[in-house]
C-alpha cells in the first residue's frame, strides 16, 4: 500500500491498492472467504495474497532485537503504519508486548499508544523510544559503585549464576530499589535497567546463556565479591560487557536521523499498565489506527516465563493478570469487551489490523472468532491479507492448514463513519 499523504484514506482506495500491489513480478491474488458466525450470518471476505512483508524477526530497525514471546515482524506493522494511517496520527497496540508496533510508529512520525497487563512490557518499551547512546551507558556502569551484602539475594538465584556475576546483578537491583524510593529513574538509568531486563529475557538473549563471554573482569568496583568454590560449574560472566553490547546491538542501525524523527512525537506518547478492555486514559475517539495481535488459546505460565525479570524490578508475578483461556467461549467473551473498548477509542472511519496468523491451535477458524466478536463491537470487515514467499504454501480455506504452512493472516476491520 501507499501512503496516502494528507487525503481520507478511503476504504475503496484501499482495496484497489491492495489489489493492484506487486512484489517484483508476482500479481495479488484476489479470492472471496466465506466466513459463518455464531449466528448464522454470512460475510463474504475480499482475501489478498501476496508478498507483502518480510517475516523474519530482525528485519527492520535495531530497536526491535529485544527477545518476546508472541512477536511479529516489524515490517508487519509497517505496512499497516504506512498504508492506513499519516504522520502525526495516533498509533495504538492494546497487546504492544516488545513495543514492535508503537517503535515503529514512532520511527514513521506517527504518535505511539501501548497497552499491556504485563508491568515489564512498558519498561522495556519506554526506554528504546529514547534511545541513549553507547558512551552515555558506558559512563553510567562505570560510575556505578555501591557495596551490596550478598546474603540479602535470594538463595534461589545461587543455582543460577556464578556467585562474582550474581553479585553484580544483585547490587545493581539493589541501586535501582533505592533510586526509585527517591522518586522515578532518569533517562539513563531507565535504559540500562531495559538493558538488564532485555539480558534476563531468554536463553541466547543474555546472562543466563551462552552467549555471554565468560572469565572476563566483572563490573568496576572498588567491593570485594564473595569467592566462588572450588568445583563451581557455572561460568563467570561480565554483566558490564552484557549490558554494553546489548546496547549497541539495538542502536546499530539508529542514527541521528531516526532520532530527531522520533522525538517530535515521543512526548506525545502514551503507555499503560492495564487490561485491553479497560483503557479509560485514552480518550475516546482519539486513535487512527490499531495494529495488535491478540493472545491465543493456549496459555503460558508467566511466573515461570518471567519470575527472573520480575525479581529484578520487584513486581510479584502472581499479581500480575495476563489472559489464559483454554475455551473459544471465555475468550470470545474477553476479546468481544476488547473490541468494544477498541470501537470507542477509535475515529470514526479508523481502521483495526489483527494478525491472527499466530493464534493457536490452528485447527480453530480464528477468522470467524475474531470477526464474530469484531461485528458485535461494531466493526465492519474490509479484507484479510494472506503473506506468504511461495503460492504453493498458502492455505485460504481454513481449517485445513499444515504446519509447514509459513505465512501471516492479518484481519483488516473499520469503525463505520
Amino acid at each position: 500500500m501507499v501512503e496516502h499523504g494528507n487525503q481520507q484514506i478511503d476504504r475503496d482506495q484501499v482495496l484497489r491498492d491492495l489489489e493492484s500491489y506487486r512484489n517484483q513480478d508476482r500479481q495479488t491474488q484476489k479470492v472471496i472467504r466465506q466466513c459463518i458466525c455464531r449466528d448464522g450470518t454470512k460475510v463474504e471476505l475480499p482475501v489478498f495474497v501476496n508478498h507483502f512483508w518480510l517475516r523474519g524477526q530482525r528485519a527492520g530497525s535495531s530497536l526491535h532485537r529485544v527477545a518476546y514471546r508472541g512477536m511479529f515482524s516489524p515490517l508487519l506493522a509497517r505496512f499497516f503504519i504506512e498504508g492506513l494511517s499519516r504522520p502525526g496520527d495516533i498509533v495504538y497496540d492494546p497487546y504492544m508486548g516488545r513495543g514492535t508496533v508503537p517503535i515503529e510508529a514512532a520511527l514513521l512520525r506517527r504518535v505511539p499508544f501501548g497497552t499491556d497487563a504485563n508491568p515489564l512490557s512498558k519498561l522495556i518499551v519506554e526506554p528504546r523510544l529514547k534511545p541513549q547512546r553507547a558512551s552515555t551507558v558506558n559512563g553510567r556502569i562505570r560510575w556505578f559503585d555501591m557495596e551490596f551484602e550478598y546474603e540479602m539475594l535470594p538463595s534461589f538465584l545461587a543455582g543460577i549464576f556464578h556467585p562474582q556475576t550474581l553479585y553484580d546483578l544483585g547490587s545493581l537491583q539493589h541501586y535501582f530499589s533505592c533510586i526509585q524510593q527517591e522518586g522515578p529513574l532518569d533517562d539513563e538509568d531507565r535504559w540500562v535497567q531495559m538493558l538488564v531486563l532485555a539480558s534476563l529475557g531468554g536463553p541466547r538473549t543474555g546472562l543466563i546463556g551462552p552467549s555471554i563471554h565468560a572469565n572476563k573482569p566483572m563490573m568496576p568496583t572498588r567491593h570485594c565479591r564473595p569467592p566462588a568454590p572450588e568445583n563451581c560449574p557455572l561460568p563467570r560472566k561480565e554483566l558490564f560487557h552484557c549490558l554494553r553490547k546489548k546496547s549497541e546491538s539495538l542502536t546499530a542501525t539508529f542514527d541521528s536521523w531516526a532520532r530527531r524523527v522520533m522525538e517530535p512525537v515521543v512526548s506525545r506518547a502514551l503507555f499503560l499498565t492495564s487490561q485491553a478492555d479497560d483503557t479509560a486514559a485514552i480518550p475516546k475517539g482519539s486513535v487512527t489506527l490499531i495494529v495488535t495481535g491478540p493472545p491465543g488459546l493456549k496459555p503460558f505460565d508467566y511466573h515461570t516465563d518471567n519470575w527472573l525479570r520480575c525479581w529484578f524490578v520487584d513486581v510479584n508475578p502472581d499479581s500480575v493478570r495476563v489472559s489464559a483461556h483454554r475455551e473459544l467461549d471465555t475468550w470470545e467473551q474477553e476479546m468481544t469487551g476488547v473490541f468494544v473498548e477498541l470501537y470507542r477509542v477509535l475515529k470514526p472511519g479508523g481502521y483495526c489490523a489483527v494478525d491472527i496468523g499466530r493464534l493457536r491451535p490452528r485447527k480453530i477458524r480464528w477468522d470467524e472468532a475474531v470477526l464474530d466478536c469484531a461485528l458485535l463491537a461494531g466493526f465492519e470487515p474490509v479484507t484479510l491479507l494472506v503473506n506468504t514467499e511461495s503460492y504453493r504454501e498458502t492455505i485460504l480455506e481454513r481449517p485445513f492448514v499444515t504446519r509447514e504452512s509459513v505465512f501471516d493472516e492479518v484481519l483488516v476491520l473499520i469503525k463505520p463513519k
